[in-house]
């Protein structure tokens, strides 16, 4: 319920007098791009991730981790070895 409740109050925000944030066409979007998600995310829930996927027409990496949720990229424990080990690589080779 908290989560909702600051959900509307972030879309009052930054979208006044509008009920939802408008729509961004994501096929648009020319930057490669790397996505990092979790099994276990109640915000970029999997199905959402999934309808995403197909969309990203330059989708270069894509890496499900199972279990984490939505915070565990920043603050779980191992996330340096599921998430900021291939951060660094996937950097690494685009900066070629």
């Amino acid at each position: 319920m908290q989560i909702i409740s600051f959900h509307y109050y972030l879309c009052d925000f930054l979208y006044p007098f509008q009920a939802t944030p408008p729509v961004y066409n994501v096929t648009n979007i020319d930057t490669p791009i790397a996505l990092f998600y979790g099994s276990d995310d109640v915000l970029a829930t999997p199905p959402d991730v999934k309808l995403l996927i197909p969309q990203l027409k330059n989708l270069v990496y894509q890496h499900e981790i199972e279990t984490y949720g939505h915070l565990d990229f920043v603050f779980g424990f191992d996330a340096v070895d599921y998430v900021y080990k291939d951060i660094l690589k996937l950097l690494e080779e685009w900066a070629k």
